[in-house]
């Protein structure tokens, strides 16, 4: 339902943050204001994943670093917090 809360995350491969006015046409939102680097890995200098919610607070986005991480994959994870 369109009222019901709704999360959506991922590698949107987003160059320019084009799908932003998307998904905030679905009343979608991100966390604005956040920069979070994720891509490449090793040094990140881009933002291609992002956490879209509906119905939710968001209360914190965190991009843990580190050799663990980056050997994992070629992006970043993102660890997003919200509250109902």
């Amino acid at each position: 339902p369109r009222t019901a809360p709704l999360l959506v995350a991922g590698d949107f491969n987003d160059w320019g943050g084009k799908l932003r006015s998307a998904m905030h046409a679905m009343g979608l939102k991100d966390f604005q204001g956040v920069r979070a680097l994720t891509f490449p890995s090793r040094l990140p200098l881009a933002q291609l994943d992002y956490v879209y919610a509906r119905g939710l607070k968001p209360k914190g986005l965190e991009v843990p670093r580190g050799r663990i991480w980056w050997r994992m994959s070629d992006h970043l994870p993102l660890i997003a917090e919200f509250s109902l």
